[in-house]
């Protein structure tokens, strides 16, 4: 019984399967079992982050190849599964790793891509009201990281539940536009225009409408003093300039406010 080994002994095994691959996968005659007992060590809140990368990782590789495992159990697994990812992108060893959102081990990551899948894999009736509340309660969270995970999920529910985030697009658009207005952490400001990004690809052309909104976000991330939200907001402007057929000369002509701006900046 796993739940009753060492640490050291648990992360052997997951090491094992992990190096495996898919081959491991076709080994198991039921998944289930596997996938319900990684849940369970992974809610285990005194384990070392290593050791919860690496299961959290063997998780990651049932949701990737064994997508029918989502939809077994009358969805319920699927449930389990996204709650698990959602508790992923919050957990306290994130806080210490300073590139959480570009490491691909981190515990963020690997809960991302796991959402990212299930929004690709489930219908979006059904994870479409789920995440949402989530993104609810995490953005009114104290903790950064917690609003950063809202955002993080906006940007990945974007391709996989693109009809009903169409028919909410104000609603994201103006929280993403608040949250980098308002918000004091850089990592969360860099990450609204991230998750623009994922909107301006997947919901075109609804997006489109709202572009006095989102373009003097764009342009005011160009006077951060960080270089991260500067590149970051560079690139999305590019992009959204050639997704709405506009050039940013004819946009600035009509706003000379910002033209100005521009110019003395």
């Amino acid at each position: 019984d796993l739940k009753n080994c060492d640490e050291k002994v648990i992360l052997k095994v997951y090491e094992t399967l992990c190096d495996s691959n898919i081959e491991i996968l076709n080994f198991f005659k039921d998944l289930v079992f596997p996938t319900k007992l990684t849940i369970e060590l992974l809610n285990n809140e005194s384990y070392k982050e290593n050791l919860k990368a690496i299961m959290a990782e063997f998780l990651y590789m049932i949701a990737q190849h064994k997508k029918k495992i989502f939809t077994q159990n009358n969805c319920q697994l699927f449930k389990e599964i996204l709650n698990t990812s959602l508790n992923l992108l919050k957990s306290e060893e994130n806080e210490d790793n300073n590139n959480i959102e570009e490491n691909t081990t981190s515990l963020f990551n690997i809960g991302l891509n796991i959402i990212n899948l299930i929004c690709k894999t489930i219908s979006s009736k059904k994870t479409f009201p789920v995440l949402i509340e989530s993104i609810k309660n995490f953005i009114q969270s104290r903790k950064w990281l917690e609003r950063l995970s809202a955002i993080a999920i906006i940007g990945v529910m974007a391709e996989g539940c693109a009809v009903p985030m169409k028919d909410n697009i104000e609603d994201i658009i103006n929280l993403l536009i608040n949250t980098f207005s308002n918000d004091q952490n850089e990592k969360v400001k860099g990450q609204c225009i991230v998750s623009m990004d994922y909107l301006t690809q997947y919901c075109s052309p609804e997006i489109n409408e709202y572009y006095d909104k989102i373009i003097p976000m764009l342009l005011e991330g160009l006077f951060s003093k960080n270089e991260d939200i500067v590149e970051k907001s560079l690139l999305e402007i590019n992009y959204f300039f050639s997704s709405i057929d506009m050039e940013m000369e004819d946009y600035l002509n009509m706003n000379s406010e910002l033209n100005l701006k521009l110019f003395n900046g």
